[in-house]
């Protein structure tokens, strides 16, 4: 069962909260409106980098001659183009 509820963060911004049970475990997931969290955006951004080394298309526009996959990660993160959300569990 799923359910979703709105929810406020200390500052106001909104966010969703989805709250997943399975068997007798409950786990609530936020989504949206959050700024990602240093280890966060390390680990998107690894990921995204891991990607392009591997052949992934690059999202935005290599300006001038870049080689370096994590500055091609970081500038799509940064940029806002990036197909990936963080999952938190709320406790």
């Amino acid at each position: 069962m799923v359910s979703k509820a709105p929810a406020k963060t200390p500052s106001g911004d909104s966010f969703h909260v989805q709250t997943v049970r399975g068997g007798s475990a409950t786990a609530s997931i936020a989504r949206g409106g959050q700024a990602h969290t240093r280890f966060e955006r390390a680990r998107i951004i690894g990921a995204r980098a891991l990607q392009l080394t591997m052949g992934a298309p690059v999202l935005v526009d290599p300006q001038g001659i870049e080689t370096d996959p994590i500055e091609m990660a970081m500038r799509e993160y940064h940029a806002g183009v990036l197909p990936m959300e963080v999952r938190r569990k709320l406790d």
